[in-house]
């Protein structure tokens, strides 16, 4: 502190006897060789700040702890996040990726319900009368996949269903397809 104030052209004595430190003492603080604990804290920030870099700034603790490890170094976690708060920074997070089945930013009409369970007459009261269907997602080793079903609404069993990477119309009609050519034999 003593130094900082000493740069803004203030009095050493008078910075020394405000912030209550003896004027020899701040002299003898400067003659100090720098400890070996912060030239070391030196060279690994160097590396740090090169792993960081080289990520295009997103890696985190961890991954430079681990680059920093496969490098030969012997370092601890708690060093590396002390070194980078001091210099002020961190790694992006990541996102996860949520796959999305529905787009409501639209301006499309909304349908109109086709029946309404309350109203006796358009209850659901045998097989194939009403089909439903829905898309979702399931988690892969592989990545994410689309799956689209259809559904018999009385009897509960799924006749139809298709699979895709990605959401094209084709993935709705392959399962609606399936679930017509089942119909047909039976």
């Amino acid at each position: 502190m003593v130094e900082e104030l000493s740069f803004e052209l203030f009095d050493i004595s008078f910075c020394c006897e405000i912030l209550e430190v003896s004027s020899s003492g701040f002299y003898a603080w400067l003659k100090r060789p720098v400890s070996k604990r912060k030239i070391e804290d030196e060279r690994i920030w160097q590396k740090i700040k090169k792993h960081w870099d080289d990520s295009r700034k997103t890696y985190g603790r961890r991954r430079i702890t681990k680059c920093l490890k496969n490098e030969g170094e012997v370092i601890g976690k708690n060093r590396v996040s002390k070194l980078m708060n001091k210099h002020g920074i961190e790694g992006i997070g990541k996102k996860k990726f949520k796959p999305q089945t529905t787009t409501s930013n639209h301006g499309l009409p909304v349908a109109e319900r086709l029946f309404k369970t309350e109203v006796a007459e358009e209850q659901v009261t045998k097989p194939n009368q009403y089909w439903g269907g829905d898309i979702t997602y399931v988690a892969t080793e592989e990545g994410w996949l689309y799956l689209a079903i259809v559904i018999d609404l009385f009897t509960r069993k799924i006749v139809g269903h298709s699979m895709n990477e990605s959401m094209p119309c084709e993935l709705v009609i392959n399962a609606l397809d399936m679930g017509l050519k089942r119909l047909e034999r039976s």
